[in-house]
């Protein structure tokens, strides 16, 4: 194995790249651990190239010699009379174990740490929460059903059952913290964007049970969230439904000012949330807005004007395109977001409306109709196209960006409530409920951070879907694991990104506990 270094000037990755002969006797390589990005790695040797490249070629050296090491043939004995031991755990997740390599770059063991401390906890704090963050991901259930479905990891929990409610009302009254802290050590992960952040919320419906043991419906708790423009997860809080929604931006956002340190951003808001209060807000603020226009709510004249086909435009040309020449079955165009702008004056200020026409947009239109069963109905002609009314002068470009990801917020609440199973939920007192909404957040954070991990190549449902599928047989305890699953190039660009590999045709009991405990490694740091 040798060292390899690949990619921009500004972008390089430093590998630990294999020869090997091809089935035609041929010889290729092929890349078989990434070490990280040129510019860590050489800040983390002061800038001194020489000693990163000789400490690179002494991690090849030892992941030649473990290669060689574990190229020879394991026989293993088995018997055709013999049982297996009676109420013994064979099969055991391992997918768990890119979440728990994620869990430590995001620093939740030391954010947990820091909770214990200040409020001198005993029992496990990060266990309990990492786990609960498995089991959401992983297999979405309840408290007790995720206590049981985590003795199915690898590494089975080692804390009391009875420890995690007292650890949900910790993690209620600190998600504050947590939030701020999963924000900051984000940016080690992948860099944020929070220039362009964008708001929804969505009612959730919970039964609670009061001192007198009877239950009742709650009213539906609203969830406002925070996204940044790449679509990731910033922030969230919950509010009684009695507040209009406008009303519970203002605090939200000023929780994000506060804590997360946002300069000037350009913000938007779903309909319904841009009323004059929030706007007036963010220009005091010195923010920009951008507030979607609901287009079946306008007048016919201004909604032709919208619909008018003409007169569009891709960013950097001045070219007019009529929309009706588009071949929306080419990439290229299917990727393209299309734009022009209208003048539009209130009673206070004078903003800018931007229409935006985008196919993908269309697609993903279409698809959520599919889902709520109106297929049989004509496509709306409002698919495709968004108009948001903005105060900033000359920013097609940004708001064109934004629009890209306007729709990712849409899909996040569609996965809290499908996959993540937040939809109707009862939790048996009110203070948890927050607890559970974070486990989501801090799983729908980690989910779309897969996702920038694999370079976008894969959806979140796909990579999770992955994960939850890999699976490993113990053999025995003399032995050690198989896995139970199929490789894919979506395995091997995850193996790839996290630098550690499950897929081996068997795996020693010391060579997986040598894997879990890399999982548990922070890069740039000494210490496990």
């Amino acid at each position: 194995m040798y060292i390899s270094i690949t990619g921009s000037s500004s972008n390089k990755n430093v590998y630990i790249t294999q020869s090997y002969c091809k089935p035609d006797g041929k010889t290729s390589s092929r890349i078989y651990k990434k070490l990280g990005k040129y510019n860590d790695l050489l800040a983390d040797f002061s800038g001194d190239h020489e000693k990163m490249m000789a400490w690179a070629k002494e991690e090849a050296a030892k992941e030649t010699a473990l290669f060689n090491q574990q190229k020879r043939k394991i026989s293993i004995d088995f018997s055709q009379t013999s049982h297996i031991p009676l109420n013994e755990t064979r099969t055991f997740n391992a997918g768990y174990l890119f979440l728990q390599h994620l869990c430590h770059e995001l620093r939740l063991d030391t954010i947990c740490r820091n909770i214990r401390n200040r409020r001198r906890i005993t029992y496990d704090l990060f266990a309990i929460l990492t786990n609960l963050i498995y089991a959401r991901t992983l297999s979405p259930s309840g408290k007790t059903s995720s206590f049981s479905y985590c003795r199915s990891l690898l590494e089975s929990p080692k804390y009391a059952p009875h420890n995690v409610y007292p650890a949900l009302t910790v993690l209620a009254e600190e998600s504050d913290y947590i939030q701020e802290a999963l924000y900051r050590n984000s940016t080690f992960v992948y860099p944020r964007n929070a220039r362009i952040l964008y708001y929804d919320c969505v009612d959730f419906c919970f039964e609670i049970e009061e001192k007198n043991k009877r239950r009742h419906p709650d009213p539906f708790v609203t969830m406002g969230i925070f996204m940044d423009a790449d679509g990731i997860p910033l922030a969230f809080d919950l509010f009684h439904t009695n507040r209009k929604d406008p009303v519970s931006l203002t605090p939200l956002e000023e929780k994000v000012l506060r804590d997360f340190n946002c300069g000037t951003f350009l913000f938007g808001t779903d309909r319904g949330l841009g009323d004059k209060n929030n706007p007036f807000y963010n220009t005091h603020q010195r923010h920009s807005y951008a507030i979607p226009l609901p287009l079946k709510e306008l007048n016919k004249e201004t909604q032709d004007l919208i619909l008018d086909p003409t007169q569009f435009q891709v960013p950097g040309s001045h070219q007019k395109i009529d929309l009706r020449s588009l071949d929306e079955t080419d990439l290229e165009t299917f990727d393209t977001v299309y734009y022009k702008t209208l003048p539009h004056i209130t009673e206070n200020t004078a903003e800018t409306v931007i229409v935006t026409y985008s196919p993908r947009y269309r697609a993903f239109q279409q698809k959520t109709h599919s889902r709520q069963l109106e297929s049989s109905l004509s496509a709306p002609p409002f698919d495709g196209f968004y108009a948001v009314t903005t105060n900033v002068e000359n920013s097609s470009n940004d708001i064109i960006n934004f629009n890209k990801h306007r729709w990712d917020i849409d899909e996040m609440f569609r996965i809290m409530k499908s996959e993540f199973e937040t939809k109707d939920v009862y939790i048996p007192r009110d203070s948890r409920i927050k607890a559970h909404f974070l486990v989501c957040f801090i799983s729908l954070l980690m989910k779309h951070l897969l996702v920038q991990k694999l370079d976008g190549k894969f959806s979140g449902s796909q990579i999770t879907a992955a994960l939850s599928d890999m699976k490993m047989t113990h053999l025995s305890k003399e032995s050690g694991y198989i896995p139970a699953y199929n490789r894919t190039d979506l395995t091997d660009a995850l193996h790839c990104a996290f630098g550690f590999r499950t897929d081996f045709e068997f795996i020693s009991n010391s060579n997986m506990r040598n894997i879990i405990r890399q999982t548990k490694f922070r890069k740039g740091s000494d210490t496990f």
